[in-house]
């Protein structure tokens, strides 16, 4: 039941997601012009396993904090989420945000062993969220910057991140 309720959690409140508080690249223009998915490759897959969830509520806002782990299988990087990851909910009267921040370390499409960290902010009204990317890879350095979107997919029984660039800057 809790992982119900965390699952349909997430769905509502991340499932689609914008940034929320500042765009570090300046980029929130230029992303508008990509939440079509066919002007986009998908870039990352990343399989999420929830490990509970911390509530806390006050007068006006509740804050949960939902720690996990997961792992990566696809064509540009293979590896595991380090069990660091931390998605934060904070719900108010007029808003929802998100905010997770996450490491994977892994192998890129090259074989070179080579860390990725990621942090996907976002208001939960919206359909798509705005991974920011920082990774030591230099087969991924296109990810750097990059402006990225990200969706929530809970079609395969569990919940799956995605992440897509677009086209003309994927190597």
């Amino acid at each position: 039941m809790l992982m119900k309720k965390l699952l349909l959690s997430l769905s509502l409140g991340a499932a689609c997601v914008c940034a929320f508080a500042q765009d570090p690249f300046g980029e929130a223009e230029v992303r508008a012009d990509y939440k079509k998915i066919s002007t986009l490759k998908e870039v990352l897959t990343i399989k999420i396993d929830i490990a509970g969830a911390q509530t806390v509520t006050a007068d006006t806002v509740s804050v949960t904090m939902i720690p996990f782990s997961g792992s990566v299988d696809c064509a540009n990087f293979k590896g595991k989420v380090l069990p660091t990851g931390v998605d934060t909910q904070i719900g108010g009267p007029t808003s929802r945000t998100l905010s997770a921040r996450y490491m994977i370390q892994g192998t890129d499409a090259t074989g070179a062993e080579c860390s990725i960290f990621i942090e996907n902010n976002g208001n939960m009204r919206e359909q798509f969220t705005h991974p920011v990317v920082v990774t030591d890879s230099k087969a991924l350095s296109y990810l750097n910057g990059a402006p990225l979107l990200g969706k929530l997919d809970f079609s395969s029984g569990g919940l799956v991140i995605r992440i897509y660039c677009p086209l003309e800057l994927v190597n």
